[in-house]
């Protein structure tokens, strides 16, 4: 006995058909393709072929999109993997210090490392741990550019020049 798919209104297959050109969701694009084939009585063992599927794969497909349409176009570990560690109002806090003088924080120095800036959030206590890649990183995604900073040498000696360059 062959399966097929129930027999799918116009409207079902171009919207199937505009999944296939427009969508950027590998699984759904590879379940559409089941699906507009089964529709057009392609036998199961034939998608397999065709596809490199499993029996058992397009067999689910096709009986999912029966049960529940559009929806078994989705897949179903969509939402696995590791919940981000860090807050939106982490990153908040994160950047306001990072836009912030050290000096209106009272704090005895005059701009951000990337090092500095993770003890004062650390210090904070609003976080317990954060490297300095997730901060660079954060600051990245916000449009903030870190840059090492540059010192100067500066003397009120009149000679400083001449001495300068002498050693």
């Amino acid at each position: 006995m062959c399966i097929y798919v129930r027999n799918i209104t116009n409207e079902e297959e171009t919207r199937l058909k505009a999944i296939l050109r427009r969508s950027d969701d590998a699984i759904k694009m590879k379940r559409a393709q089941i699906i507009l084939a089964s529709a057009k009585r392609t036998k199961v063992p034939e998608i397999c072929r065709s596809f490199g599927f499993s029996r058992d794969y397009v067999s689910d497909v096709i009986h999912d999109f029966d049960k529940v349409g559009f929806q078994a176009l989705e897949s179903k570990y969509k939402n696995c993997g590791k919940e981000p560690k860090f807050t939106e109002d982490d990153r908040r806090k994160i950047i306001d210090a990072a836009l912030s003088k050290p000096s209106d924080l009272r704090l005895p120095f005059t701009c951000w490392s990337l090092t500095k800036l993770k003890d004062y959030i650390v210090n904070q206590g609003h976080i317990k741990s954060i490297s300095i890649e997730t901060i660079r990183q954060i600051l990245i995604e916000n449009g903030i550019k870190y840059r090492h900073t540059k010192t100067w040498k500066e003397s009120n000696d009149p000679e400083f020049e001449s001495k300068k360059t002498k050693y």
